[in-house]
């Protein structure tokens, strides 16, 4: 682990906590839990809520033969509940199957849901989604293609009752859609955002 240099400006964070309850609120879909901390040398506890759902991978593809990114466009339920548009545009993502390595996860769902054959996708890096409450984990990665490698026209699988419009969009846009704020989904602003490091004149 790298060591850096720090400024601290307030000392408030919670050392070593001692666990003194845990126990299960819901378990269907998702699990939820409710922890109960005590801080060290401290009678203060504090209750914090878990939401436990299973690491996931994702994938920046990147169509060379187009200068295009390829993203999916589908329904998310919370991006209606707070009034914006509820198609959101995304990067092909999955669910960590057991027995998967995240490499093999998204190998997987990049075919499923775009219809690219890829065979060794490059890491870029690992994020909690949002680790306030969810423990879901994401392994980012990176590909490039070419037309040649889409063997059918993805879409996801039918009995996950997904549905998903995949769309290739041209670097130049999709830099413009970044600024604008039309990209919502903070998964792929990470990615996006990466490329666009690396690619500032593309």
């Amino acid at each position: 682990m790298a060591f850096y240099s720090i400024l601290l400006l307030k000392t408030i964070i919670m050392k070593n906590p001692k666990l003194l309850d845990r126990k299960v609120l819901y378990d269907h879909f998702f699990r939820v839990e409710e922890f109960k901390f005590a801080a060290e040398n401290s009678e203060e506890t504090l209750n914090r809520y878990l939401v436990e759902r299973p690491d996931a991978t994702a994938i920046l593809l990147y169509n060379e033969d187009r200068y295009a990114i390829v993203l999916v466009q589908q329904f998310r339920v919370a991006a209606l509940g707070k009034d914006d548009p509820p198609n959101l545009w995304e990067i092909p993502a999955g669910i960590i199957e057991p027995g998967e390595v995240p490499s093999e996860t998204i190998i997987r769902e990049t075919y499923e849901e775009t219809g690219y054959q890829i065979s060794n996708p490059a890491f870029i890096n690992q994020c909690y989604a949002s680790p306030g409450t969810f423990s879901e984990k994401f392994f980012l990665y990176y590909a490039q293609v070419n037309d040649r490698d889409r063997k059918n026209m993805g879409g996801g699988n039918d009995d996950e009752n997904e549905h998903l419009k995949v769309v290739e969009i041209p670097v130049k846009t999709l830099y413009s859609m970044m600024d604008e704020g039309d990209i919502m989904d903070a998964k792929s602003l990470v990615a996006l955002y990466w490329f666009r490091s690396r690619h500032s004149n593309g």
